[in-house]
């Protein structure tokens, strides 16, 4: 509907019009595509092809339309609570197969699921203990992230470099299978007695709140850990280092609690 008239043409009419059959029953993409069309026009304006108010603004077309978040749908994954991690991980680690190696390194990491399925073994530094997610597998950074490894984290690598001549970790010769820790899940949750669904993405959420509720880590030290951007005024400052000698201290925590408080190494809680 808009996509060949001139940017200076459009008004909230047609904004309208291209809204109003997505309001009802698909309100989140709604509220998606209205803001990619403001961020169009925002543009427009700015290089001088158009004038005048943003008719995809929300307070403009929000007087038409009955607009919803896009964030106010959002559902949090279903995850496995932080108390049963070292039972889990005690079965987890008792199971053979790429896919039980795959998701223990999605939980010592803590990062989403394709930035370790993916994984590559040159990603990997094991001088330096640490994995190097490229930026094309971060959600939201910007930019390439750094992770420190702990022991076990370490010891898997070595374990499947052994077992492939291949690029890909978790795969050899090709990317880690999407659907293998799918299927693995469940069945490891039935062995801890844990009758509740809980997905891969949720061990994220059970490090946020073991962090929160446990430990006194520093906020923006967590995000980080989480690959996630810090919106706050000391951003800037915080992205220049990475913060990641104090994340290595949480990882290695995280990981000896995980494993039932079995020591990997000295920690030091560092003051915020």
């Amino acid at each position: 509907m808009l996509g060949q008239l001139s940017v200076n043409t459009i008004d909230s009419s047609l904004v309208y019009k291209v809204l109003v059959p997505l309001v009802a029953e698909k309100p989140i993409t709604a509220a998606r595509l209205r803001g990619r069309i403001e961020t169009v026009l925002d543009y427009a304006k700015a290089a001088g092809r158009r004038d005048g108010e943003n008719p995809a603004d929300r307070s403009v077309i929000g007087h038409m339309l009955p607009l919803r978040s896009e964030k106010s749908a959002v559902a949090h994954q279903p995850a496995l609570p932080f108390a049963k991690m070292a039972a889990f991980t005690k079965v987890l680690r008792a199971t053979p197969g790429t896919s039980a190696r795959q998701l223990e390194m999605i939980i010592l990491t803590g990062m989403r699921s394709n930035a370790v399925r993916l994984a590559r073994f040159d990603e990997f530094d094991l001088i330096g203990h640490k994995l190097v997610v490229p930026q094309g597998r971060m959600k939201s950074l910007k930019r390439d992230h750094s992770i420190p490894l702990g022991p076990r984290a370490v010891e898997i690598l070595r374990e499947l470099r052994n077992t492939t001549d291949g690029e890909f970790v978790f795969g050899g010769t090709r990317p880690g299978s999407k659907n293998g820790v799918a299927k693995l899940l469940p069945k490891l949750l039935k062995a801890i007695g844990h009758d509740q669904h809980a997905v891969a993405h949720g061990f994220r959420s059970a490090l946020k709140d073991w962090c929160h509720e446990t430990r006194d880590y520093p906020t923006e030290v967590v995000e980080l850990a989480l690959g996630h951007t810090i919106k706050s005024s000391v951003e800037k400052a915080y992205r220049r280092g990475e913060l990641f000698d104090r994340r290595k201290v949480l990882m290695l925590d995280w990981e000896s609690y995980c494993n039932g408080g079995e020591t990997v190494g000295e920690v030091i809680q560092l003051r915020a």
